[in-house]
């Protein structure tokens, strides 16, 4: 089984959805004998990004609310 999940690791699957899978097969393989995970944080830069986008949306939506209801 483990041999089969190495050779899923993105094997035939077009560029985009590889990405998004990418480290799957050694993760299900360190959990085949029952190894624990490695905890695997986003790095600071993808944080960052993604609390400026999360600000930058909720600034746009209160912006176009009070356009909205402003008579």
């Amino acid at each position: 089984m483990a041999r089969a999940l190495t050779r899923m690791d993105g094997a035939g699957l077009a560029p985009a959805t590889a990405a998004a899978f990418e480290g799957a097969a050694e993760a299900r393989i360190a959990q085949l004998p029952g190894d624990s995970l490695s905890i695997r944080r986003p790095s600071r830069a993808a944080v960052v990004f993604s609390l400026t986008g999360l600000i930058v949306v909720v600034s746009l939506v209160m912006c176009i609310g009070q356009a909205a209801w402003t008579p």
